[in-house]
């Protein structure tokens, strides 16, 4: 958080906006899904120190079993303590090709504990933009969703390979 927490500005308004979690815990869940969607994949979490964003895209990888399977594919995971929560993208924000939704069935972990993370499933940048953008109720933007019974059963692990 320290590269964001010297970005008064916008460590601020993150703050008072809020997108329904404080600053930290928001940037705590989003690492809680990249890990876990590491984990699953046998890949390595991306620790470079960003000063304002990663750029969207979390991982990239080949999935083997697709027609596309010599191109790199950019992945954005995405989490969520919501119940049942949709895939929210903000539609100036669509720059990775495969979106992951995580879910924290349990909330965020407290004082180190152990947690859970679901892996819910996934969309293609083409699902997101196929539907219509809805405005978010709190913070003026917009926002694409996919609701989680129409997210995609992700690849199976030896499906996806790491690019080096």
């Amino acid at each position: 958080m320290e590269s964001f927490e010297d970005n008064e500005d916008w460590y601020r308004d993150a703050g008072e906006q809020g997108w329904g979690h404080e600053a930290h815990n928001r940037h705590f869940i989003g690492v809680l899904g990249e890990m876990a969607f590491a984990t699953y994949y046998d890949l390595q979490v991306d620790t470079e120190t960003f000063s304002r964003t990663d750029g969207g895209v979390d991982f990239r990888v080949r999935f083997t079993e697709r027609e596309t399977s010599d191109e790199t594919v950019e992945v954005d995971v995405k989490c969520s303590p919501a119940e049942n929560p949709d895939l929210i993208v903000e539609t100036e924000s669509v720059d990775a090709e495969y979106y992951v939704q995580c879910h924290l069935p349990n909330g965020p972990p407290e004082n180190n504990k152990q947690t859970t993370v679901e892996m819910m499933g996934g969309a293609t940048k083409e699902m997101l933009l196929n539907r219509e953008p809805r405005k978010s109720l709190n913070y003026g933007h917009y926002n694409y969703h996919v609701a989680p019974q129409y997210l995609l059963n992700l690849p199976l692990p030896s499906e996806v390979q790491p690019i080096e």
